[in-house]
């Protein structure tokens, strides 16, 4: 995991932020700053666990739009597949699946690539995608707690 330092500072960054989110107006803007800038490069940092905590702040501190964007970067770079595959970019894809309110866009850029790998799935012919199982049973069971880590729920206040 050769990154992982630099996505272990991210974290780090982004959990300033969200600390000192309500004390100062200055960190709000640096906030949003932050967010425009990292939302078209997500895809390229949720395969180490810090990465993909970092991501899912990311998304989390966005707004419909922010997402929205997002999204179009996963879908344009053919990473979906790859990505439910992976143990930490999965979860990622769940939070995507959770913020996302455009249906349509989230179908298309994320339901739409997955449903071979879920036919697989679902009549269990590949045992080795757990990850990827992990998803299409998020998107048939709905939000899970199992799901959300501390920080999540501190920026989201759920």
């Amino acid at each position: 995991q050769q990154h992982s330092l630099i996505h272990t500072a991210l974290l780090k960054y982004l959990e300033v932020l969200v600390v000192y989110k309500d004390k100062y107006e200055k960190v709000v803007i640096l906030m949003k700053e932050f967010v425009e800038t990292m939302r078209e490069v997500l895809p390229f940092f949720c395969h180490t666990k810090a990465g993909s905590e970092a991501a899912n702040v990311v998304i989390w501190l966005g707004s419909a739009k922010d997402r929205k964007v997002i999204l179009k970067a996963f879908a344009k770079d053919d990473k979906v597949v790859e990505m439910a595959r992976g143990k930490y970019a999965s979860v990622v894809l769940l939070c995507l699946l959770d913020s996302v309110d455009d249906t349509k866009n989230l179908s298309n850029s994320i339901v739409l690539p997955l449903v071979p790998i879920f036919e697989d799935c679902a009549f269990q012919k590949i045992s080795d995608d757990s990850h990827a199982r992990k998803v299409f049973l998020y998107i048939l069971g709905g939000r899970e707690a199992l799901h959300k880590n501390n920080m999540l729920v501190q920026v989201t206040g759920e």
